[in-house]
């Protein structure tokens, strides 16, 4: 007998999945648990998204750990401004977007960038835009 080495003790959570945050669901990848939401429902922050309680083959409820992970579609807009005066319009446009996208979460990926606004007054220029991205919303609740 030879022991196994590096066996991680797996900790199951018997806690349901909720949405983070508001959206629209685009996939959903359930290991264990009873799924609640289909592809393209709208769901709201604190909306259950996986319960553990699961129907038997025998017709009683069982309550099971849940795992997985369910990626939406989230909107978000970002706004930001700076000072032009010695810069080229389009540089300073370039570093606004660079300093708006680091201010999107690193777990995020980004569905499409959509400008609404660019607003310029006499050395001042301000950038609005709308963000569709793509996040994993599920998280362990009470």
């Amino acid at each position: 007998y030879t022991p196994k080495l590096n066996k991680k003790d797996v900790q199951y959570d018997m806690k349901p999945l909720y949405a983070s945050k508001d959206g629209l669901i685009k996939s959903i990848q359930v290991n264990n648990g009873n799924v609640l939401v289909k592809v393209n429902d709208y769901v709201k922050k604190g909306d259950i998204l996986v319960d553990n309680n699961i129907l038997s083959t025998d017709g009683m409820m069982k309550s099971t750990f849940v795992s997985g992970n369910i990626y939406a579609y989230t909107f978000e807009t970002f706004s930001s401004s700076c000072k032009y005066n010695k810069y080229n319009e389009s540089d300073v446009f370039f570093y606004l977007l660079l300093k708006i996208r680091s201010q999107i979460p690193l777990n995020a990926f980004i569905d499409k960038e959509n400008v609404l606004q660019i607003s310029k007054t006499n050395s001042k220029i301000e950038i609005r835009v709308q963000y569709t991205l793509i996040e994993n919303i599920g998280v362990k609740g009470e």
